[in-house]
């Protein structure tokens, strides 16, 4: 123990909110198809989401493309990125893996 009668092994775990409501909604908002994917990423979206800017980022967090979901149904040209495991992220909570594969 030390002065403050803690131990180094205490910590605290707040939780705030209902997560489970937020990513069902989120889980439906887009859809990323194929995964894996080769050449062509294909984004499905609900309506709220279009118009919304989105990052691709490789493995180590480095945004590798960018731009905007333009409709319910969006396509990007993956085929210059190397094969890998990517993050995809639009609007402000939304998050997927993704991986493109290389013949």
């Amino acid at each position: 123990l030390n002065a403050n009668n803690h131990s180094y092994g205490d910590f605290w775990v707040a939780k705030f909110g209902n997560p489970a409501a937020v990513n069902d909604v989120e889980q439906d908002a887009i859809s990323l198809t194929p995964n894996p994917a080769s050449n062509i990423l294909n984004i499905k979206t609900i309506a709220a989401m279009q118009g919304q800017a989105y990052t691709i980022c490789d493995f180590t967090g480095r945004a590798v493309a960018a731009g905007n979901i333009t409709g319910s149904n969006t396509t990007v040209n993956v085929d210059y990125l190397p094969a890998g495991f990517y993050l995809f992220s639009a609007g402000s909570r939304y998050n997927q893996k993704f991986v493109i594969t290389r013949n």
